[in-house]
């Protein structure tokens, strides 16, 4: 059996990088019982933002290794590409694996475009804003408002994730 792609076994790190992070953030300041829930917030949006920052960048790889399985693309590096720069490279492309069309949704409108967006905030934190803007970023319940990061899907994330890397890795051994 040869051995994985060095970009899925990348992707593979990080993702194992976002579920131990999961893991700590749930063991240590999930407990919404606990009388200090709220003011471990600046922990939590801590731990969420790194586990975004530890997708996005397996997604990068993933999709570094997708696009070395294509041709026209295997020789390029994708690395230092942005997020726009590469939703082109996809888009250009003649025949993109089912994985791959599902990576470019993903970009385009899906969690990954959301991911995007969430690492190009500025500012992530409760205690620069004023009491009043805290209280209300605190108190949003609305469903897919990535504002407060209490209410992120962040497992759905990481069990998605983990399905679209097995989608690669079995396309990359059909080829």
């Amino acid at each position: 059996m040869a051995l994985p792609d060095p970009w899925l076994r990348a992707s593979q790190h990080r993702l194992a990088f976002s579920k131990s992070l999961w893991q700590d953030l749930l063991a240590n300041y999930g407990d919404i019982e606990h009388p200090n829930y709220w003011r471990q917030r600046p922990q939590r949006m801590a731990y969420q933002y790194a586990i975004v920052d530890h997708l996005l960048g397996a997604a990068k790889h993933l999709v570094q290794a997708s696009l070395k399985q294509l041709g026209s693309t295997r020789f390029d590096d994708i690395s230092m590409l942005t997020w726009l720069q590469v939703e082109a490279l996809l888009v250009k492309q003649e025949f993109l694996s089912p994985p791959a069309q599902q990576m470019l949704l993903l970009i385009q409108k899906g969690d990954w475009m959301d991911w995007i967006k969430l690492q190009q905030q500025a500012d992530f934190s409760v205690i620069a804003r004023t009491q009043e803007q805290s209280q209300q970023l605190i108190i949003s319940h609305s469903e897919g408002d990535l504002t407060n990061p209490d209410h992120w899907p962040v497992a759905r994330w990481l069990k998605d994730l983990q399905s679209l890397q097995t989608a690669i890795s079995d396309s990359m051994q059909e080829c």
